[in-house]
């Protein structure tokens, strides 16, 4: 994934001390809670999926993704398991997944990039990912080991939170989320 930025603040990757600013909107953050559109492309069958909800994410890691259309799914990270339920002819059926047990590979990007990145862990986040600055307001990430995702960028809003994320996978595919009517609980 290549990014032009005609007329804008050239590309420049970033250092812990630039990468903070990006996450100071999150500094006193308790709860952020968001309804989301997703959109997974599957390049070789040239098939899109759209579904929608709601994710909501609680200090210090927990979130939730609460898949309503067009199907119900719930999916909760702690930081020790993620459970998906599912809920299937009126029977709700769960799967817990240890983070222990799984291979770097499934664990690699989205989830292990969103609790860093609202827990304001500069540090962590760059130990794993390149971050490079497109312009002001968008950011790329490009995994240091082989990952299931070959880069990931995030598009701020003016508010500073993250109102668009896009995954490009190394099949060529990709995912987009775009994140609305973001709510934020403070601590004092």
């Amino acid at each position: 994934m290549a990014y032009i930025a005609y007329g804008r603040t050239p590309m420049m990757d970033l250092d812990q001390g630039s990468l903070e600013k990006y996450l100071q909107p999150y500094a006193k953050v308790s709860k952020l809670s968001a309804n989301f559109k997703q959109k997974k492309k599957i390049k070789e069958l040239n098939l899109e999926l759209l579904s929608e909800g709601q994710m909501v994410f609680e200090k210090p890691q927990k979130i939730q993704w609460i898949i309503k259309k067009p199907s119900p799914v719930e999916v909760t990270i702690d930081t020790e398991k993620i459970s998906i339920t599912s809920f299937k002819q009126g029977q709700r059926q769960t799967q817990t997944l240890l983070l222990s047990q799984m291979s770097e590979n499934q664990n690699s990007m989205g989830f292990s990039l969103f609790v860093p990145w609202i827990n304001r862990d500069a540090a962590k986040i760059l130990a794993t990912y390149k971050v490079t600055s497109i312009d002001a307001d968008h950011l790329l990430f490009t995994a240091k080991k082989k990952s299931l995702f070959r880069s990931m960028s995030m598009k701020m809003n003016k508010s500073g939170f993250v109102e668009k994320m896009t995954f490009l996978e190394n099949s060529d595919d990709s995912l987009e989320i775009s994140f609305q009517a973001i709510k934020i609980e403070s601590t004092p």
